[in-house]
């Protein structure tokens, strides 16, 4: 009996010791013959210990028919796991959740503290599409358009998540026709379309407008041909301030002027006879006479050497800013003013003389969603990402790069299909919602290879073939929440 206790007290000792040693730094486990597994030892701890970074994923599943979903969403989760190896990191934690009727893939990242470069590896959406010319155009097009937005501006007002994660999500489901984005500080004068400008200026910051707008978001040039960017708004004012006490590299403001031109000065008008002393005389006098109260745009119509000055009473259509369209000079001057209506000293520059009138501090900050209207001439195909193997850069006969794709059983027969009905018509590639090539299609291809060409350099087709490698992804996913979580 003795021996037997003596014999366990033995092994416990030695346990305790092994483990004990298990234990010690390496640089002190010097007896001959420690095992690799001692002295290469690491203890993993987890995002509550080490700290780190988590992010929450919304997969967006609207097309995907229901029985496919299970295995889109292990699709995305293989997707993000390749991307997160990439990353180096240590042990990481991802997983699916179900909150309420959305997917969510949930990615933890112990000792990860740049969040801004996790994101950007970990989330970024490159959607491999391929499409087909549309026959004709589609009569219900606007209408269809009309009424997505209508159902996006119900989600955003009854606010079944943020306006930026609708906006986003919206983007990404439909890319190249629905795009969000955040407006930085401007002018009411310099918002694209000025019936959305005057709702915008109607609007209190931090609330969304009650209503879709319709109106013009500027031009898109596609094969040398100018399209107006027509479509429907969902906008929300963010914010509104007075750059007027910013600092000088912020800051901005509308201004009216008045030239007083002089023979030989830049762009002088035809007919200026006054010498350079004349022309400071008489901007002085003019300054003199609106200091007085005079109405500054009737003196401009009357008086200012500026092209058009009769029709716009001296407003100048750019708004000044710090390395802005100025000239230095008339800039500096324009910078000093401090509320609207205050006139700067008689200013020079190669064109003249100068009175500037500050007319406008007032900036708004905005998000939009903008859905276009415009006639897709493109048409979708079965043929996604989703049947994506791997992309490989090759080079064509004139040495060229160009990035090769291969597909899987089921991508490869609808690669068929989709050349066989494409004779002699193009089929487009597009990746992220960007057109990238439209070749014509000579004869039906089996195999399963496609060729995207775009005259790429060889950097941008090794960019290409790795984005698509690490990020093809069978449906499009938008950052819901974002945490650091600090070591305890």
């Amino acid at each position: 009996m003795l021996r037997s206790t003596l014999s366990k007290v033995l092994l416990i000792v030695f346990f305790a010791l092994l483990l004990g040693y298990y234990d010690l730094p390496s640089k002190w486990q010097k007896v001959p013959g420690t095992p690799d597994a001692f002295t290469n030892a690491r203890v993993h701890l987890g995002l509550d210990l080490q700290g780190g970074s988590q992010l929450d994923y919304k997969v967006d599943l609207r097309k995907v028919p229901e029985k496919d979903k299970a295995s889109i969403i292990e699709g995305v989760k293989n997707v993000i796991n390749k991307r997160v190896n990439g990353l180096g990191v240590s042990e990481p934690n991802i997983y699916t959740s179900t909150v309420g009727d959305e997917e969510h893939i949930v990615v933890e990242l112990a000792g990860v503290k740049d969040l801004n470069e996790a994101k950007k590896v970990v989330g970024k959406t490159i959607q491999l599409e391929f499409k087909e010319k549309r026959e004709k155009p589609d009569p219900q097009h606007k209408e269809n358009v009309k009424k997505l937005g209508q159902t996006t501006l119900q989600k955003v007002l009854s606010k079944k998540g943020t306006f930026e994660l609708v906006g986003q999500e919206e983007s990404q489901a439909s890319p190249g026709k629905v795009r969000f984005e955040e407006v930085d500080w401007q002018f009411l004068k310099e918002v694209v379309d000025p019936k959305i400008s005057v709702e915008i200026g109607k609007t209190t910051a931090g609330t969304v407008i009650p209503k879709l707008l319709e109106g013009n978001n500027g031009y898109s040039i596609e094969d040398q041909q100018i399209t107006p960017l027509d479509g429907y708004f969902i906008v929300k004012v963010i914010d509104k301030r007075s750059a007027a006490d910013l600092p000088v590299d912020q800051k901005a403001l509308e201004v009216s002027h008045i030239l007083v031109s002089y023979r030989g000065a830049d762009k002088a008008p035809e007919g200026v006879t006054r010498t350079k002393e004349e022309a400071k005389t008489r901007a002085e006098e003019l300054h003199t006479k609106l200091t007085a109260v005079t109405k500054f745009e009737s003196v401009a119509k009357e008086s200012s050497d500026e092209p058009d000055a009769k029709n716009t009473g001296g407003k100048l259509g750019d708004a000044v800013r710090m390395n802005g369209n100025y000239l230095p000079a008339f800039t500096a001057a324009a910078l000093k003013l401090t509320r609207a209506g205050e006139l700067s000293a008689v200013t020079e520059t190669a064109y003249g003389y100068h009175i500037i009138r500050a007319d406008n501090f007032n900036q708004v900050k905005y998000s939009q969603i903008f859905f276009a209207t415009a006639d897709d001439p493109w048409q979708e195909t079965p043929l996604t990402g989703e049947q994506f193997e791997r992309a490989d850069v090759t080079f064509d006969q004139f040495l060229q790069p160009t990035v090769s794709i291969q597909f899987d059983g089921e991508g490869a027969k609808l690669f068929e299909e989709i050349t066989a009905r494409n004779i002699e018509k193009p089929v487009a590639i597009f990746v992220g919602g960007n057109l990238i090539s439209s070749p014509n299609v000579r004869e039906k291809i089996a195999g399963g290879n496609a060729v995207i060409t775009g005259r790429f350099r060889v950097q941008e087709a090794q960019a290409l073939a790795r984005d698509l490698n690490t990020g093809a992804i069978p449906a499009p996913v938008i950052l819901s929440g974002q945490y650091t979580i600090g070591a305890t």
